[in-house]
């Protein structure tokens, strides 16, 4: 049984959030909607109905391997998959072996940076959007990032400590979607 409760005004900042952050925003919405569907039933205003079977959808339990980016994925995917798992589970990868958080990122807004790449290939840094991974579909701009056992860094620190993250003509740099150190990786992976 359900009850109806009226729908709340979505802004674009909303959609664009990261969940912790949502949910700061919506709690408060939340809460006072419980308080007048609460009011209304006890008024007898508010009438009981059956939720429609058609729009119910079911989620499993996330697990903390859920986070795990596979860059076969194309960017917009990754992008909301990094919001949805903020705070937690959070999402990463593996960078010479160790994991590597990416806190925050988004697709890239040129297309000039797309290429006909390997997913996870570190394309390089565009300077107003942070470190550039290829995906299947698009590149992810990732703005901050956190090493394993590290603390979080934008992209412009994390650079500067890791400089050899970004490929160049004779040796690329990949991400991978597995724990495997990258120099046991199979070539064709």
């Amino acid at each position: 049984t359900a009850y109806e409760i009226k729908e709340c005004d979505w802004s674009s900042d909303m959609c664009s959030s990261d969940l912790g952050s949502l949910m700061e925003k919506v709690a408060p919405l939340g809460a006072e909607m419980l308080l007048q569907a609460i009011d209304a039933m006890e008024q007898g205003t508010s009438e009981p109905r059956l939720q429609d079977e058609a729009g119910v959808s079911y989620c499993s339990m996330v697990k903390k391997e859920d986070g795990l980016i596979s860059w076969k994925s194309d960017a917009e995917y990754i992008s909301r998959m990094i919001r949805a798992y903020d705070p937690w589970p959070g999402t990463y990868t593996y960078y010479k072996g160790s994991m590597l958080k990416i806190l925050e990122g988004r697709v890239s807004k040129s297309s000039s940076h797309a290429h006909e790449s390997r997913p996870g290939l570190v394309q390089g840094v565009d300077k107003s959007e942070g470190i550039l991974i290829q995906t299947q579909k698009g590149c992810l701009a990732v703005s901050k990032l956190q090493l394993q056992a590290k603390k979080p860094l934008f992209w412009k620190d994390f650079v500067n400590g890791n400089a050899d993250i970004i490929g160049s003509d004779r040796k690329s740099t990949r991400l991978n979607s597995s724990h495997i150190p990258l120099s046991r990786m199979p070539s064709s992976a």
